[in-house]
This record gives C-alpha cells, structure tokens and sequence, in this order.
C-alpha cells in the first residue's frame, strides 16, 4: 500500500483554500482596470452597400486613430432589456487594438479597453 505524506501547511491550506486573498485589493485592482470601460467616443463610421457600419477612426485621449482593420466583431444582449451592443475589436494606427461598442438603441459609441501589441 502507498502512501501520501503531506506537508502539514499544505493540510491547512486546504482547509482555508481562499483565507490568503484579499478580496478588497482584488476588486481595487479591477476597478483601477475598467475606469475607462463605457466612456463615450467620437467615431466615424463606414457603412457599405449592405449599412452594416463599422469604425473607419476615433478620438482617444484626444487624438484622432485609423482604424486598419476589424479583427472580432460581435453582438451583445441584455437579458431583461434587450438592449443590443454591436462589439468590434479593432486594429488602430497607433499599432494598438481597442474594444468599442456601437449602442444600436440610441446610435452611441463607447470606448470599452485597449490592449498594446
């Protein structure tokens, strides 16, 4: 038969799993993250043959940014309400990408991350 030992600190630690978190720090650092997350832009928009409109370019941090190119874009839905996002995941000119929405109920843009390459 084998057997397992055990150091005794790993045998607390399973009783107290989540004892060494500190929840307060983690959800300061996820607010610290998303403090830009739903902020209003200015977008110009490219709409084809079939009005499907998409960014062409933006001001962020006042600075006007090309869009190169649509890498994602997706649709989001409110359970209860309904509301509709158009979500696009874009490569700027600044060679970074950033996430915006397009409010289809009220024709608004927003600003939701940017990620640097």
């Amino acid at each position: 038969m084998n057997r397992i030992r055990l150091n005794p600190a790993a045998i607390d630690n399973i009783s107290r799993p989540f004892s060494h978190v500190n929840c307060s720090s983690i959800f300061a650092q996820y607010r610290k993250v998303n403090t830009m997350a739903g902020n209003k832009i200015e977008v110009t928009i490219y709409a084809g043959y079939r009005g499907a409109e998409r960014p062409s370019s933006f001001v962020f941090e006042g600075r006007k940014v090309v869009v190169l190119g649509v890498v994602q874009m997706w649709v989001e839905e409110e359970h209860k309400t309904r509301k509709q996002r158009r979500f696009f995941t874009v490569k700027g000119s600044d060679t970074n990408t950033y996430t915006l929405y397009h409010d289809l109920e009220t024709g608004e843009w927003f600003f939701r991350n940017r990620g640097k390459n």
